[in-house]
């Protein structure tokens, strides 16, 4: 039987999101209901030595982009429940 094998690329990004998930865990450790603020999130980044503006600058485009993801979503239903002649308008 030929099992799936993993490039050196794959490796490492298989390695990274589970280093990332462990450290997750770790940190909510039962509390993913309530999550993290984005200041709680700099401080673990900052002990693991990553740029918490770095940080702050990725919490912002993810923000953005679900924002982004929710006007369009918004618009598509407003599309949906117009009749015709209005949607077309």
């Amino acid at each position: 039987m030929n099992e799936r094998r993993f490039g050196e690329a794959e490796i490492e990004l298989i390695l990274q999101r589970a280093v990332q998930l462990e450290v997750i865990s770790e940190i909510l450790g039962g509390r993913e209901h309530e999550g993290l603020t984005l200041r709680e999130v700099q401080e673990i980044a900052r002990e693991a030595g990553i740029d918490p503006n770095l940080v702050a600058r990725a919490a912002w485009e993810l923000e953005a982009h679900r924002l982004e993801a929710d006007q369009s979503m918004g618009e598509s239903k407003r599309r949906s429940i117009l009749p015709s002649s209005l949607a077309q308008a």
